[in-house]
């Protein structure tokens, strides 16, 4: 496969180093890739005799100039093009993969001040992830946002968070971090900010956001289900499989086993089996899990999430579950009910995908 990369705003912050740092990995993985720069940015792309240049000086995010951008792509006869952000030529006869790091402009439209510029970047924006055949994001807040906001199909976006250069590394030597402490007299507790102090940098708003966020959070909670912590016929039901009915989220057989005071939850799908822990005395568990909760996230790549879970016997055949996805706003909820040899297991979000509320899947046990 032939791809191509447009590297045009190699020369700007932020993006400029996420694609200097992209094209080494490519190069380092033996890569073969066309890059589209600028004329007077050249000798800013990694030097590699796996990266070809060619250099053009059509400005990304200037429409008039998008016809010959596209031209240079079908000439340089490429299979895609990866853009690393919203500004992608518009008329590609390629497919296009492009990166969006975050819409904070979609969220907060007034970080953008100019009327003209933030309603430019809705546009682009849209068309672009419209254009896309897959869209690349760099965290699980960026996704929310765009399933959201831009109302993007989350079946062809895929988290890929940045990576940590080499250079950064965790300092444990206390005597090193106590002098970096009185060296700038720091208190405690501190925020330490890297970055710039543009308007479109919300440095302001983020601490008046963090001020006012100390303040709810003293009150804000989401609470374990309610229920008692067993159930009379938990003895008959462990070790047995309940067989599900055949669904979109690909999930095949369900068990409960004994885990300490509580109980583990096993759920298999296409990808595997997914073990989640399930205290039922009021308390949350802390891991991870692969588990498709969407049917995009059978076909999304899969990775960890970090997830807390809890659960109780809401009466004696029905065992609900909370899910809590770490730094995401989503909280799903499961509820096993047996009734004789069969079973239901019924699916409910707290928000967004309205499919899949009340959902239910039918079983036996076995």
């Amino acid at each position: 496969m032939r791809v191509g990369f447009d590297a045009r705003t190699i020369d700007w912050t932020g993006v400029g180093t996420y694609s200097r740092n992209l094209l080494l990995q490519f190069s380092d993985m033996g890569l073969d890739v066309t890059v589209f720069c600028m004329d007077h940015t050249q000798d800013l792309i990694p030097a590699s005799r796996r990266l070809r240049l060619v250099p053009t000086d059509a400005q990304p995010g200037v429409p008039r100039r998008d016809r010959d951008m596209c031209a240079l792509v079908e000439a340089a006869a490429v299979d895609l093009l990866h853009v690393p952000c919203h500004l992608a030529p518009q008329g590609l006869r390629v497919p296009l993969v492009c990166t969006i790091h975050d819409v904070i402009p979609l969220v907060y439209p007034r970080s953008i001040r100019s009327p003209f510029k933030r309603a430019s970047y809705r546009r682009q924006l849209l068309q672009v992830l419209a254009d896309a055949a897959r869209i690349v994001t760099v965290s699980q807040i960026s996704l929310s946002a765009l399933s959201a906001y831009a109302n993007v199909s989350l079946s062809k976006v895929r988290v890929i968070h940045n990576g940590v250069s080499e250079q950064f590394r965790p300092v444990t030597d206390r005597e090193q971090l106590a002098a970096v402490r009185d060296s700038y007299n720091l208190p405690g507790r501190f925020a330490f900010w890297i970055g710039e102090f543009r308007p479109n940098k919300n440095l302001e708003f983020l601490l008046r956001s963090w001020g006012a966020l100390q303040q709810q959070l003293a009150s804000l909670r989401i609470d374990p289900p309610a229920g008692e912590p067993r159930s009379p016929l938990l003895e008959d039901l462990l070790g047995k499989t309940v067989r599900l009915e055949e669904g979109d989220l690909g999930w095949r057989t369900l068990r409960l086993e004994q885990d300490g005071s509580g109980l583990a939850l096993l759920l298999e799908d296409g990808l595997g089996s997914h073990r989640l822990t399930v205290p039922t005395d009021g308390s949350w568990w802390r891991g991870s899990t692969e588990l498709a909760i969407h049917p995009a996230r059978t076909v999304v790549e899969q990775f960890p999430r970090p997830v807390a879970v809890s659960g109780a016997w809401e009466d004696p055949q029905t065992l609900t579950v909370t899910l809590c996805f770490v730094e995401t706003p989503f909280h799903p909820t499961l509820r096993l009910r047996v009734e004789g040899q069969g079973a239901t297991l019924r699916l409910d979000a707290n928000c967004g995908w309205d499919e899949l509320q009340g959902r239910e899947w039918r079983g036996t046990l076995e």
